[in-house]
């Protein structure tokens, strides 16, 4: 029967990305999660109905996968219903106001409750590390703006400044968004002479055969010239994609074969140092923890179990210690297409603000000098995102690189490839930086006192 449920994969995909480690999901945590699908599939049947159908499909299927279905404390379909109805009011206006709708409905309706404790969080921000512009605007201030005008989650409640986000326009002057893009950002580290000028060779026309024959030329001693060996191996893979074809269409692969096939030299970077790279949607520590920041000893009410972290297709680690994570889609899409705006815009930023709240919680001498590093593909293209905080104790600041392009055909091959191994090598050194920063912390005294709650929160945590 489950092999004939509608909608399963997606079904299945939510609850693996709910399941706890006692393998135990919950009604209200798929709905959660399946929010979105659950408001596409409404065609303005029954409410009644169709949340049955809903809770069956998700009963028939946890069960199939062996895992326990425990209590819900709260309902969270009441929510969803709102939604559901304004939808279905929808449908009898014109096809405009559809689509604007449905637009709108992409997203996490917030509940009175959740705004009142982000807008309290931006009050908390004390005036001395408040983060004020030469035009004399505080940006915390503009920010609490738009928690105050929000009816759906944005990074903003999370305490997250993208200045590429198109809604800051609206708030801030062009000039001011400069300036917050710009100010205290750091440098990444320069390739030296040697690996740039091996890399620079590759700089000319080859067809796929020549470019394989030419990176074979050389050979690199696997430990002592390991960056040279990687790039090398890097020119001979991306040449042998090309050997019995002139394109490249990365919708005919799946998540793995773009992971494998395509983006290998992403991970294949750090087989050399101590900076692991972990891959196969693996569970973030750090966003466990942010998730998880309520959870403690049951007193009046039984303990609330333990929620699994977000998923990343590459997550970068020095020992315990999460410096970094890649989110991997197998499709080309915009930068208006929803797996876009929801993976880069929201999942990603959240995964690397809680990666970052652990490091600050680990050296909060460094607050305003480490970074935590993001790489987003979309099929054949990638952004590399860095996230710091450059003024205060309370509000990351996102940067970002242009998209950069895996070569689509032989005729860019070379053009394409150099930027982006130049860009991987780059994001590999700002991890390294920022491992080394955490290492430079003073001995800490053993006292027994409560210790004071460091004011860098992790990522907003739907109620």
């Amino acid at each position: 029967m489950a092999s004939n449920i509608k909608n399963k994969e997606d079904i299945v995909s939510s609850i693996a990305a709910i399941v706890t480690e006692n393998k135990e999901v919950s009604w209200s945590d798929f709905l959660l999660h399946a929010q979105e699908l659950i408001i596409e599939s409404y065609v303005g049947e029954n409410i009644t109905l169709y949340k049955g159908k809903w809770k069956s499909r998700f009963k028939i299927q946890a069960k199939s996968m062996n895992y326990t279905i425990i209590p819900d404390r709260n309902d969270r379909w009441p929510d969803i219903q709102r939604i559901l109805i304004g939808t279905d009011a929808a449908d009898s206006q014109s096809p405009k106001s559809i689509t604007s709708k449905a637009s709108s409905d992409s997203n996490y309706l917030l509940s009175s409750k959740e705004k009142e404790r982000v807008i309290q969080l931006y009050n908390d921000i004390k005036a001395e590390d408040s983060w004020i512009l030469t035009s004399g605007t505080v940006v915390e201030d503009k920010m609490r703006r738009l928690v105050e005008d929000s009816v759906y989650e944005h990074p903003v409640h999370s305490l997250i400044m993208d200045p590429h986000d198109p809604i800051w326009k609206s708030y801030f002057t062009q000039e001011e968004l400069e300036e917050i893009a710009s100010f205290k950002r750091h440098s990444l580290k320069s390739i030296p002479a040697s690996l740039s000028q091996y890399l620079s060779s590759y700089d000319k026309q080859f067809t796929a055969k020549e470019l394989f024959k030419y990176a074979h030329e050389c050979v690199f001693d696997p430990i002592e010239e390991h960056d040279k060996k990687w790039i090398q191996q890097s020119m001979i893979h991306a040449s042998e994609l090309f050997l019995y074809r002139d394109t490249l269409y990365p919708n005919n692969y799946s998540e793995a074969d773009v992971t494998h096939n395509v983006w290998s030299f992403l991970y294949r970077l750090f087989s050399d140092d101590h900076i692991e790279a972990r891959l196969g949607e693996i569970c973030s520590a750090a966003s466990s923890l942010a998730r998880n920041k309520n959870r403690a000893l049951e007193v009046i009410e039984k303990r609330s179990r333990k929620i699994m972290g977000a998923r990343m297709d590459i997550l970068f680690e020095r020992g315990a210690m999460e410096l970094g994570c890649c989110e991997i889609g197998k499709d080309d899409v915009k930068h208006v297409d929803d797996k876009y705006l929801n993976d880069g815009l929201v999942k990603l930023p959240k995964s690397l603000k809680d990666i970052l709240c652990v490091l600050v919680n680990y050296n909060q001498s460094q607050i305003n000098n480490i970074s935590a590093v993001g790489l987003l593909v979309m099929g054949l293209q990638m952004e590399l995102i860095i996230m710091d905080i450059p003024v205060g104790k309370s509000i990351a600041r996102i940067i970002k690189t242009s998209p950069l392009h895996f070569p689509s055909t032989i005729e860019t091959i070379t053009t394409d490839m150099i930027p982006l191994l130049e860009v991987t090598w780059k994001a590999k050194e700002a991890m390294k930086n920022t491992f080394s920063l955490m290492m430079k912390r003073e001995r800490e005294v053993s006292i027994m006192a409560i210790q004071p709650r460091c004011p860098f929160k992790p990522s907003f945590q739907r109620i």
